[in-house]
């Protein structure tokens, strides 16, 4: 599933297993920009994907989010996990302005 749009935040968060070893990841805010109705999406960026994450996305980039939408289950409850598993950078496009002036005059 793709989203586009620009990246708000960046949280780096840690997770701790059940063998108490630290696992660091990151939460990205991306916001829909140009949608009539704009989407905003919290995803998590886990494993070797974090480091070049950081050092090539910074806040205010806009581009491409590549996710997974994933359902787990714990003690008989459902919960949603999001992952990114890319960012392709797109250049911010505005609005086509046409140079001629519209009209219906037939000269």
């Amino acid at each position: 599933m793709k989203l586009r749009g620009e990246i708000k935040s960046i949280n780096e968060k840690f997770f701790t297993a059940k063998d108490g070893s630290e696992t660091k990841y990151l939460e990205v805010h991306v916001e829909q920009k140009d949608e009539q109705y704009p989407m905003a999406i919290v995803a998590n960026v886990f494993g070797d994907k974090v480091e070049n994450f950081l050092k090539f996305n910074k806040v205010g980039a806009f581009g491409d989010l590549s996710i997974n939408v994933r359902v787990k289950e714990s003690k008989g409850r459902l919960f949603n996990s999001i992952s990114v598993w890319r960012f392709d950078k797109v250049e911010a496009t505005a609005p086509a302005v046409s140079e001629e002036p519209t009209s219906d005059l037939p000269f």
